[in-house]
């Protein structure tokens, strides 16, 4: 009887642990997700520069194996003007066929010190952008935060031809080779 009950109180506090618990845990089990996140990109061009941003950003960090991805949809990328934000989507990176912008990778460099303010991390990985992967290295800090989530941030450029994303022609001249990507994504210990 007396086991039972040690059993079953055992059971229930495990069941209805706190979420600071469950959030050591997942800290301690090194796996991170978004609670928020910016990716903004801009090229430049001699009659208008070419921004957007997006802060629906799907990010994942497991700061044992040094595993990472970031998802964004394509869509979500808000621009100044509506019709910019509508010849993206239709004609030139095709959200409706390509909906999501993905980066899968590892770090390769800074893992053992991940935790540290101010340490840059190099991830390697793949970036899939209009439907077509490329390898890429990308350069980012990382750290923690006061509040205990970690903050990861940096930019880095995207060749528009690397992906099959015709560039915008604006007077018979192409308005961007490149864009320049920044992403800041805040994770908090998954549940």
């Amino acid at each position: 009887m007396i086991q039972t009950i040690v059993l079953l109180t055992g059971l229930a506090c495990i069941f209805f642990q706190s979420k600071e618990m469950r959030g050591q845990y997942a800290a301690q089990s090194g796996r991170y997700r978004s609670v928020r996140g910016e990716v903004a990109f801009f090229a430049p061009s001699y009659i208008e520069d070419i921004s957007a941003n997006s802060q629906n950003v799907d990010a994942s960090l497991n700061t044992q194996s040094g595993a990472c991805e970031v998802i964004i949809p394509v869509n979500s990328f808000r621009f100044k003007k509506a019709l910019m934000q509508k010849h993206f989507n239709e004609r030139y990176m095709e959200s409706a066929e390509f909906p999501e912008a993905k980066f899968k990778g590892k770090i390769v460099k800074g893992l053992p010190d991940i935790l540290r303010a101010g340490q840059q991390i190099d991830v390697q990985g793949e970036l899939t952008i209009h439907g077509i992967s490329r390898p890429r290295i990308i350069h980012l800090a990382i750290g923690p935060e006061s509040d205990g989530n970690i903050l990861m941030a940096g930019k880095f450029d995207v060749v528009l031809e690397h992906h099959a994303v015709e560039p915008p022609v604006v007077l018979f001249r192409k308005v961007a080779e490149s864009v320049t990507v920044s992403i800041e994504l805040h994770l908090t210990p998954a549940k």
